[in-house]
């Protein structure tokens, strides 16, 4: 319910969710799922979303606290398939909500 909110677009450019987890983890059980579904699924983001042009942009907190790609490369094959992993639910979960560019 409630009046359609009065901007023409949005940018939500990261901190959307924080995968903050235990680094000893496999990482098929880091909770990404989980943590996009408790964001999104908040009835007030979604009413915002639905009657706003919203444009998702992840940060440095959607694989792992402060992420940077150097340092979970250097991490080894544990920290590529982390980002693998993560970076394909925030395609998942966030950038295929964006709409077409114009």
């Amino acid at each position: 319910g409630g009046a359609p909110p009065a901007f023409d677009a949005a940018l939500l450019v990261g901190d959307n969710v924080y995968t903050d987890f235990n680094e000893a983890m496999p990482v098929w059980r880091v909770p990404f799922a989980s943590a996009y579904a408790q964001v999104l699924g908040d009835a007030a983001l979604g009413h915002f979303t639905r009657h706003t042009r919203t444009h998702f942009m992840h940060d440095d907190h959607e694989v792992r606290n402060d992420f940077d790609v150097a340092s979970l490369m250097r991490d080894g094959p544990h920290g590529a398939r982390l980002y693998e992993h993560g970076m394909r639910e925030v395609r998942r979960h966030l950038l295929l909500r964006n709409p077409p560019p114009p």
